[in-house]
């Protein structure tokens, strides 16, 4: 087992001095996914949240930010209503990502 890192910017930078014992990346990466979940459930999404302003979360092998970055995820909450412009859609989802999400509006009904 090793500590990992886990900081979060968001607006603020929040970074980790604590560490979290896992056994390997694949469980840093398990980690890595669950905890925005964790961060955004406890969130009142109002308008700034909505900004489109990035997000990030990085693992790293020292505290504080420092050392090796392992994985970094990005993220972006943008509001917009992709489905009165298909060409608003195009530029805001990758072809690949949208046609997932128009099969899964398909099956909606």
């Amino acid at each position: 087992m090793a500590l990992y890192y886990f900081h979060l910017k968001d607006g603020a930078t929040l970074l980790d001095s604590e560490g979290c014992d896992l056994p390997d990346l694949a469980a840093v990466r398990r980690a890595a996914i669950a905890t925005p979940t964790e961060v955004l459930g406890g969130i009142k999404a109002g308008p700034a949240f909505w900004s489109g302003a990035p997000w990030k979360l990085w693992v790293t092998d020292r505290p504080n930010g420092a050392g090796a970055t392992l994985l970094t995820l990005q993220f972006a909450a943008i509001e917009a209503d992709v489905r009165a412009d298909d060409d608003k859609a195009g530029l805001l989802l990758a072809p690949d990502l949208h046609e997932i999400v128009a099969a899964a509006a398909d099956k909606r009904g």
